[in-house]
């Protein structure tokens, strides 16, 4: 008998999220392990979810399958994945890599999106999900309606759902929307969205955010508001192999997840690795993801193509077991002065103990942490991080391993960071 399930549960949650496992995004991590989290602290949680979105699945499901509730839905850029060859090429390779060179195409899908994206491409989940939202609510007695975005069609789905059966709704920004750092559409469009934005959280009674400079920009809803920050889950480096990274002479340098053309300093890090090589130093850099080309194009313009190996999407338990493996982990900080910008990644870079690279402006909140928390070094020119390689690749030499700091990161777990959510929700519902 399930002992958890046989005295009544603290609070029973809907949790509203587009992403969500066993699809491999990393738009799916947070929500699931906050899923998990919170059944493991005795809550009953149901998922509102999408049944077949454009991902490859490899990320593990950590609660019980009868309390995932899916839904089908039509998607709004079929025109878009057939044009490239169907979806499965599309969740596989990204949008840049399968359009370069295509600049018309580039442009195209550009405006399609601006025009028809509204708030973005899940606009026919959303529709479908507050149908079955409705059911549940009939038939269960929730608490709370908690919405993780984006999707930003889930504020939809959480504002109309608490509207209609009262029950109160939380919203979480694991990204801004109109407030976007990354916001790529034109000004006309970002006063509308700013106004739906508005009207849509009037409902909420508080507001979520993964880091003080974003709850800070969400302070003007006059809402309570919330910073829970990432973190990394222990059980998945205890599930880890973690192979020797003294088994070769080179330094394995591993990059994990998506690049941000304008955004990312790819050319810095690209043009220091080939003066590390100039000097006589031997790496191999380790990139999985989707949309790095990139990363992949300044090697090639750089003339260090030989020094990397790509690959697509990886299951995630074989992403973190490549970064446990690594000698240098490699981060790149986002540009363009935009603080609060704490990636998922990290702290995955914080679980797995290793020296972190971080390419980036020293100015940077980021950059910031990873230094006065030991995570690794920051660079922001070649020469940094040619000088970088070359400590690290003498340190190898003689002692066969990158010796990383002991209790680097501190306390990054997500559980540390769920557990002020779980306080901060249960005072909301007293």
């Amino acid at each position: 008998m399930d002992l958890s399930r046989a005295v009544r549960p603290k609070m029973k949650i809907l949790l509203i999220s587009y992403y969500f496992p066993p699809f491999n995004t990393v738009g799916a991590v947070r929500p699931g392990k906050l899923a998990k989290y919170l059944e493991r602290r005795g809550h009953d949680v149901h998922v509102l979810t999408a049944a077949e979105p454009p991902f490859p699945k490899g990320l593990e499901l950590e609660i019980a399958t009868e309390y995932v509730h899916t839904v089908h839905a039509w998607s709004i850029n079929a025109p878009i994945h057939w044009l490239l060859g169907g979806r499965a090429q599309t969740s596989r390779s990204g949008f840049q890599a399968l359009t370069k060179g295509r600049n018309w195409l580039q442009r195209a899908g550009y405006w399609y999106k601006t025009l028809v994206h509204w708030p973005d491409a899940e606009v026919g989940w959303a529709n479908a999900s507050i149908r079955l939202g409705k059911e549940l609510l009939r038939k269960e007695e929730f608490d709370l309606i908690y919405v993780s975005a984006p999707s930003f069609s889930g504020l939809r789905v959480g504002s109309q759902l608490s509207r209609y059966s009262t029950v109160p709704w939380v919203a979480e920004f694991r990204d801004l929307w109109a407030a976007n750092h990354a916001y790529s559409y034109p000004a006309w469009r970002r006063w509308i969205e700013r106004k739906w934005e508005r009207s849509l959280l009037r409902s909420a009674s508080a507001l979520v955010t993964v880091s003080a400079p974003l709850a800070a920009s969400l302070q003007h809803h006059g809402k309570p508001v919330w910073e829970i920050r990432n973190g990394f889950d222990p059980d998945d480096i205890d599930k880890t192999n973690r192979e020797s990274n003294a088994k070769t002479g080179e330094l394995r340098i591993v990059y994990t997840g998506s690049v941000y053309f304008k955004y990312h300093d790819v050319d810095t890090f690209c043009q220091g690795l080939k003066g590390f090589v100039a000097l006589g130093g031997n790496a191999v850099v380790e990139v999985v993801g989707r949309n790095i080309e990139p990363l992949w194009s300044s090697a090639i313009r750089h003339q260090i193509e030989n020094h990397f190996c790509i690959r697509p999407v990886v299951p995630r338990a074989d992403a973190i077991s490549m970064q446990c493996s690594a000698d240098v982990l490699l981060m790149f900080l986002w540009q363009g002065g935009s603080n609060g910008v704490y990636t998922t990644k990290l702290f995955e870079y914080a679980g797995a103990q290793r020296e972190v690279l971080a390419v980036g402006s020293h100015s940077s909140d980021v950059a910031a942490m990873v230094l006065e928390s030991q995570l690794g070094r920051v660079a922001s020119n070649a020469e940094e991080v040619t000088q970088h390689l070359l400590q690290w690749s003498k340190e190898k030499a003689c002692t066969g391993v990158v010796a990383h700091a002991a209790n680097a990161g501190g306390d990054m777990t997500r559980d540390a960071q769920f557990s002020r959510l779980e306080a901060n929700l249960e005072k909301l519902i007293r």
